[in-house]
């Protein structure tokens, strides 16, 4: 698969940010990486999406999806989906809670292979930015990310689930 010609899009609704989802998803062939505060914007649970999310898994058996989140509480009561994601990929997937300076980060975003991604500098406004092949940003997000994740716990587990 030739990958995707460069582009660069403002987001100005949650609506667009739904669909930018949707066509960043399919790109991934190595990692996605998603950093948000509940998880209920990306909406990673909805069936479609789930589907993406395993055909990713099930093609590498090194492809990983890596999320950290503020609070678990919506994972936890209203994503069934996900939590069976993981069940179903306990080795690579993982949900992890953020802890100190972590916590005060008001961003979020979803990176694929650090090449691709969805922004929005605030997480409670609709305001973002969509952008495939963009190397450096990305790799610019995805140390973000390890640094988001290094100020982290991990939150929800197979084992911890009773699974």
């Amino acid at each position: 698969m030739l990958p995707p010609a460069p582009e660069r899009r403002l987001i100005l609704t949650r609506a667009e940010y739904q669909t930018a989802l949707d066509a960043l998803l399919p790109l991934a062939s190595k990692s996605i990486q998603v950093f948000d505060p509940d998880l209920v914007q990306p909406a990673l649970h909805r069936p479609a999406r789930i589907e993406a999310l395993r055909a990713f898994l099930r093609a590498g058996r090194d492809n990983v999806l890596q999320i950290v989140v503020h609070d678990l509480s919506h994972i936890e009561r209203g994503m069934p989906r996900l939590v069976d994601l993981l069940r179903e990929f306990p080795t690579r997937v993982s949900v992890h809670r953020s802890e100190g300076d972590a916590l005060r980060a008001q961003d979020c975003f979803v990176l694929v292979d650090a090449r691709h991604f969805v922004r929005r500098p605030v997480a409670a406004q609709s305001r973002g930015v969509y952008a495939l092949e963009e190397p450096h940003e990305g790799h610019q997000l995805r140390e973000r990310f390890e640094q988001i994740l290094a100020a982290s716990e991990p939150g929800l587990s197979a084992t911890r689930l009773g699974l």
